[in-house]
This record gives structure tokens, C-alpha cells and sequence, in this order.
């Protein structure tokens, strides 16, 4: 499990300024103690070059608990969002619970198999996890 900032925008604001705010959220100290709050200190350039330390403060109502992609191993889907244009392993279900098995690929938040060089969903069923192909 990683700590994210729920507002994704702001994350993806905070990582430009400092590519590895996601792990100094993660190890970030808090004197209360999570889940009541996280301190995240860094640094960053001001216009002059200068190294400026910041501090940012974020309470639990702020943050989420997020299930991170493991190449190695099955992952859940929708817990675990995949990695896009990546042939996968997938594990799917139909109305009649009649379980497949198939190669699949995850491209703007759905699911496509190739078949006779014709992309479609994958299975026309529900994927239940995955893993890369290799």
C-alpha cells in the first residue's frame, strides 16, 4: 500500500516540484502520529537557484491508502490500476461465472484483446486480475 493525496491534480503539481514527493509522503514523520496528520518536508530551487526548504502538513481526510502495481505477482483489477499498452495475463469472468483466461491489454481504462489482428474488449467479460505477459 502507498499514501497518495486524494486531489491527484495537486499531486501531480507537488511531483513537478519535487519528483519524489510521493516517497516523502510515504516516510514522512508526524509527530502526532498517522493518521491524524503528515508532515512532508523537502526542497526546492527559488527563481535565484537557491535550495528553500518547504514544508507541507496533510491530514487523514487528505490522503488515501492506494494498492500499488506488482509485476510479479497476480494483481486485483479495478484495485490495482495497470499499466497501459502492456500485454497481460488476464483473468475474466462472464454472466454464466465461467472463468477465462487470456492475453490482454490495458488502454484508456479499458480492456482490449487482439484477435485475427482485430482489437476488441477483452472477453466481453468482467476481468477479475492480471499480470504481465512474460
Amino acid at each position: 500500500m502507498t499514501l497518495h493525496l486524494k486531489d491527484r491534480e495537486l499531486e501531480q503539481k507537488l511531483i513537478e516540484l519535487c519528483p519524489d514527493f510521493v516517497n516523502k509522503l510515504n516516510d514522512a514523520y508526524s509527530p502526532f502520529g498517522f493518521p491524524k496528520e503528515k508532515i512532508v518536508a523537502f526542497t526546492r530551487k527559488d527563481p535565484d537557484g537557491s535550495l528553500r526548504s518547504n514544508i507541507l502538513r496533510f491530514w487523514k481526510d487528505e490522503l488515501e491508502e492506494v494498492e500499488e502495481y506488482t509485476p510479479d505477482d497476480w494483481n486485483e483489477y479495478p484495485d490495482i490500476t495497470p499499466p497501459e499498452n502492456v500485454l497481460m495475463r488476464i483473468e475474466s469472468v462472464d454472466d454464466s461465472n465461467n472463468v477465462y483466461h487470456e492475453c490482454g491489454i490495458f488502454r484508456n481504462g479499458l480492456w482490449y484483446s487482439e484477435i485475427n489482428g482485430t482489437v476488441r474488449y477483452a472477453l466481453d467479460a468482467e476481468v477479475l486480475r492480471f499480470r504481465p505477459w512474460e
